[in-house]
């Protein structure tokens, strides 16, 4: 009985996690690309390098307008901890639908940077709203002490 009743248990939790993915996989089934965190490892594909980095295959891509906290190499372990925090962030954004990328371009920094959308919206921009990262202002931000912020503001 309690052998049985294990069982059923265990197939109910299979059950409603396949359940729980299918409803929110975006793209239904298809083969859509699933980005993983990969700011641990030297190199990976498709995932998430931090707040403002993906990979996608075996290009890096800078996306456009942003700046987040560092996980690699960052000053100080709020920075690491909030650029973890950006990372799972924009992973999720990723998986929240159809992800484009534009051709590279310069931005006025000079830097190499894509625009990144999810269903036509700006990841950037939905990163700033959420209070994770901060607008690109083409200089090294402080993410650690007293007047680091997390705001989305340029303040």
């Amino acid at each position: 009985g309690i052998a049985l009743w294990g069982g059923a248990i265990a197939l109910l939790i299979v059950g409603v996690g396949a359940a729980t993915y299918a409803m929110y996989d975006p793209a239904g089934g298809k083969n859509a690309v699933r980005f993983r965190q990969c700011y641990n490892a030297a190199a990976g594909t498709d995932c998430v390098l931090d707040g403002d980095t993906i990979r996608l295959g075996v290009q890096q891509v800078d996306i456009a307008g942003l700046d987040a906290p560092k996980i690699r190499g960052a000053s100080c372990g709020d920075e690491r901890t909030h650029g973890i925090g950006a990372a799972v962030r924009l992973a999720g954004l990723l998986h929240g639908g159809e992800v484009t990328v534009s051709e590279p371009t310069r931005d006025q920094y000079g830097r190499a940077v894509r625009k990144v959308e999810v269903n036509g919206k700006d990841v950037a921009k939905a990163m700033i709203a959420a209070g994770v990262a901060k607008s690109y202002i083409g200089e090294t931000r402080k993410w650690c002490g007293p007047a680091a912020g997390r705001s989305g503001t340029d303040s």
